[in-house]
């Protein structure tokens, strides 16, 4: 991939990273539920954004296990 390749790439992915971020933030931001209960969707966003560190420190311990017991995964 060339320089200019990956710059615009680079730039296309953050324009629709923001207006995404905001799409969301002004659709979700306006319902009743969720500005009652704001302090519960950012507990929720964090949770949801450890499930990925919590599986692969999950796969780890496993592929360790298995490689102290001499087997091979699968």
């Amino acid at each position: 991939m060339t320089y200019r390749q990956f710059a615009i790439f680079n730039v296309a992915a953050a324009v629709l990273w923001v207006g995404i971020c905001m799409g969301a933030g002004y659709a979700f931001g306006n319902v009743p539920a969720v500005k009652e209960h704001f302090e519960l969707v950012i507990v929720g966003i964090v949770c949801i954004s450890l499930i990925p560190f919590a599986w692969g420190v999950i796969t780890s311990r496993q592929r360790g296990a298995n490689e102290a017991a001499g087997r091979t995964p699968e």
